[in-house]
């Protein structure tokens, strides 16, 4: 008897070590910046046919201390009248996570720095730069987005930030709406090993940093012994028509009323540009955006000479540019915006 109490002691002593690590590594994460998943509140069911979602509109909220906020169109930005007002220019920006950058400010995000700066000098003529990134969406989604909802805004440009995981809309948003039908009651998973569990489990995990930040990691793992993701997207012929069809349908969609296109390529902030390993990747978008007549930025070069540890929002996160980043990024377009006299 004496031995068994001594075996079940041992096994509480090691599962309460083991919980009580797994706590100190959440608040050492916390205190770190590692980013919890997203609030659904932001997100919900799209009435377009090819969107999954959309932006939620009119909705507030902070999500890792930011505030977000949505105008009745579901952009991350101030009201807009329609029809286009006589002394406005506006250009449309299409993209993914990097351009809603919902862990910056609306303040920092270059599509914001980009109108500040086209209206730094400006008395009269008045020029707006509409924000309609959505977090997952990729080159096909931006594409329906520019059909279905841009284009009644009337752009006189519109610019399209390509990241390298463009050709898919991300997995985890269609995980997320898989497990919460339009319809009937709500399923939960553990994504990875597909095991249902209950809701309030999977919500209290959700808000957990340390699941976010160990998935991560075995993605990285994963990427290694088997090839990243960029590579493997960027190299499926299925996904790659995304693209191709997505960077048509935008000419097709932008030629009716003659608006140019400009693609930015934002590059992963991984190592240094030395030994950048994607440059084939970009080649690839600039040859598809080229083809149907885009001029591009590639901010592979904009971005060399900096610590690429100093334009990140946090370490372990290669995608999304911080404050700096996104300046450049405005730079860029801002200069050949001029260059090409697309800006008044």
């Amino acid at each position: 008897m004496r031995r068994k109490n001594h075996i079940l002691s041992g096994i509480l002593i090691s599962v309460l070590t083991t919980l009580l690590l797994l706590a100190i590594m959440e608040v050492a994460l916390r205190i770190s910046g590692q980013k919890a998943v997203e609030q659904p509140v932001l997100y919900y069911y799209s009435n377009i046919p090819g969107l999954l979602y959309e932006h939620r509109p009119n909705t507030t909220l902070i999500q890792n201390g930011i505030l977000i906020s949505t105008n009745p169109y579901g952009m991350r930005a101030g009201n807009y009248t329609l029809p286009k007002p006589r002394n406005v220019r506006r250009i449309v920006v299409l993209g993914d996570s990097v351009t809603s950058s919902l862990d910056l400010d609306i303040s920092d995000t270059f599509p914001r720095i980009l109108e500040q700066k086209l209206n730094e000098k400006q008395t009269s003529n008045q020029t707006e730069v509409l924000n309609f990134g959505v977090n997952g969406y990729g080159t096909r989604e931006e594409a329906i987005t520019l059909k279905s909802k841009a284009m009644a805004f009337q752009p006189d440009v519109i610019v399209v930030a390509y990241v390298l995981n463009d050709p898919e809309i991300s997995t985890s948003f269609i995980s997320y709406f898989t497990q919460r039908p339009k319809e009937g009651k709500r399923i939960c998973k553990i994504h990875i090993i597909r095991l249902p569990i209950p809701c309030v489990a999977r919500d209290l995990i959700d808000s957990m940093r340390l699941p976010t930040f160990l998935y991560g990691k075995g993605v990285e793992v994963w990427n290694n012994l088997n090839g990243d993701y960029y590579t493997r997207v960027s190299q499926s012929e299925q996904s790659w028509q995304n693209v191709a069809q997505g960077f048509a349908s935008i000419r097709e969609t932008a030629k009716g009323d003659n608006i140019p296109v400009v693609v930015v390529i934002f590059p992963l902030l991984y190592g240094n540009a030395e030994h950048y390993k994607w440059g084939w990747v970009h080649e690839k978008v600039r040859e598809e955006a080229e083809k149907n007549g885009f001029p591009v930025i590639d901010l592979l070069d904009s971005y060399s000479p900096y610590n690429w540890k100093d334009l990140q929002i946090v370490k372990s996160d290669i995608v999304h540019p911080n404050r700096k980043g996104q300046e450049i990024a405005a730079q860029e377009i801002y200069t050949l915006l001029k260059e090409k006299r697309l800006a008044s």
